[in-house]
């Protein structure tokens, strides 16, 4: 059994998961997506490593699918309607907020974002909230006020239950969290993928939630 957890921060402070979280996207990214059992079996396993009153992290994407398709919100979606036992005992992020036409750009005008949470929620089916939504990428076009405060108003609306940030600097993350508070900030720091924004501020440089 896994022991190590933690809070998150923000508006899910009061959130108990695993520090060890689970990426969803290697299972529907290629045109051969992995089968269901495989992945529902992945799932299950961390899930269950965990103590009761702590959740799984599920990362999963609106467009992590061959040629940003939405495939792997349709098997979040059909995981969750075989096993709704489960629905409780995860904590599920999803990412979005991309232009899909053309070459992917981020797109965080409140237009861009509503069509996501919308889009993620219809694909979801109702078998399970979308505990928190992030942009995939700070929007060089649109300022971070105005996307973070979109994000409250459809969070309001009850379209969503949390705000996260991905591959932002430390500025760029104080601007959003003065907005609307940031429970996740997710950052890829590895050979293959290190963004211009998260070079410009280290974790140990961002604010304490």
């Amino acid at each position: 059994m896994t022991r190590a957890t933690t809070n998150l921060g923000g508006t899910a402070s009061d959130v108990v998961v695993g520090k060890v979280s689970h990426g969803l996207m290697s299972m529907t990214w290629k045109p051969d997506p992995v089968p269901d059992g495989q992945c529902f079996e992945a799932i299950k396993a961390g899930i269950e490593a965990l103590p009761p009153d702590a959740k799984m992290f599920l990362n999963g994407g609106e467009f992590y699918g061959h040629n940003l398709s939405t495939t792997n919100l349709e098997m979040i979606a059909r995981f969750f309607e075989k096993y709704p036992e489960f629905v409780d005992r995860t904590f599920l992020s999803i990412k979005g907020g991309l232009k899909t036409g053309g070459q992917p750009q981020p797109d965080g005008s409140p237009e861009g974002l509503l069509r996501s949470v919308n889009l993620i929620n219809e694909k979801l089916r109702g078998t399970k909230r979308l505990d928190l939504f992030q942009c995939a990428r700070v929007d060089p076009n649109i300022p971070v006020e105005e996307s973070i405060a979109t994000l409250a108003t459809l969070k309001s609306q009850g379209k969503l239950d949390h705000i996260g940030m991905s591959e932002c600097s430390a500025e760029t993350l104080r601007r959003g969290h003065k907005i609307h508070p940031i429970s996740v900030v997710e950052i890829e720091v590895s050979p293959f993928s290190y963004e211009p924004q998260a070079r410009q501020g280290r974790p140990d440089a961002m604010i304490d939630f």
